[in-house]
């Protein structure tokens, strides 16, 4: 499953279009035929709300706003005099 997010305001992350997850799940019915688009879309968009995806990402953000864009030390030695050069 895939879809995108914006962040709205700091610490606040939503679904760009809940209409627009991309998954290769097919859901069927109780007689196996298949769910047309829209239960699909319903039944997608309740799995996406039960995952921790915001806690996720705000802290992703979090963590990469935390960070000096480089930390001296971090990457190989050769890398290192290339930046430095």
């Amino acid at each position: 499953m895939a879809w995108d997010w914006v962040q709205l305001m700091p610490n606040v992350v939503a679904m760009a279009d809940p209409m627009a997850v991309i998954t290769n799940l097919r859901f069927i019915d109780a007689r196996g035929d298949k769910l047309p688009d829209d239960a699909s879309a319903l039944l997608l968009n309740e799995i996406v709300y039960a995952l921790p995806w915001q806690r996720e990402v705000q802290r992703t953000l979090r963590r990469r706003h935390s960070l000096p864009l480089h930390t001296p030390g971090a990457l190989p030695a050769a890398l290192e005099r290339r930046l430095a050069a």
